[in-house]
């Protein structure tokens, strides 16, 4: 059984990997997820719909198959940033640790930024990183919002393969300084 979930693991980072890497279109069929109501969605539309008022089951296959999910998160309108280097640093200096519901979180004090927690920061591909024995955790930037705020996309995964999150957050931005982050679905992370 660890091998059958280890390649769906791994399946399911290359398949995280591919969607980040490349510039995602919205898709219209994925391969299913059950929310925390028993229904199961295979759309973006109906995903989308759905996490205004539920969330994923928590079940490791759920949570791998969700990264598929990421990319529906385009949708919300997210526009180029000619400022993207400048944005993502205030990201890495400025975004509290706490502020993610990841699994390095319960770890850290509160206060802590991405870069005092170390985080590494990647301008060429857009993405902040962290790695330790137990966990990697991946924070893509997507975009700017209308209003001023930027997508991200965050993946957190156990190197063991027991423990898997894909979430899009929207990082709250206030005079250049990231100040706080928010689900992007009602639902919540």
């Amino acid at each position: 059984m660890f091998n059958d979930l280890r390649t769906w693991f791994i399946a399911g980072a290359l398949g995280l990997l591919t969607a980040c890497n490349n510039s995602p279109e919205y898709q219209e069929s994925l391969s299913p997820v059950v929310l925390e109501n028993g229904i199961q969605v295979s759309t973006c539309h109906d995903y989308e719909q759905m996490r205004a008022a539920f969330q994923l089951s928590e079940t490791l296959g759920n949570q791998l198959t969700s990264a598929e999910y990421l990319v529906c998160s385009l949708a919300v309108g997210v526009t180029a940033n000619p400022n993207k280097d400048k944005s993502l640093r205030a990201i890495f200096h400025g975004l509290d640790v706490r502020a993610l519901p990841t699994s390095l979180g319960p770890l850290i004090e509160k206060g802590v930024s991405l870069s005092s927690a170390g985080f590494q920061l990647w301008l060429e591909r857009s993405m902040l990183t962290y790695n330790d024995d137990g966990s990697q955790l991946q924070i893509q930037y997507k975009g700017q919002l209308k209003n001023g705020n930027h997508l991200i996309w965050v993946s957190d995964r156990s190197v063991d393969g027991n423990y898997a999150s894909f979430f899009p957050a929207i990082v709250v931005m206030e005079d250049g300084k990231a100040v706080g982050a928010a689900p992007l679905y009602a639902s919540g992370f």
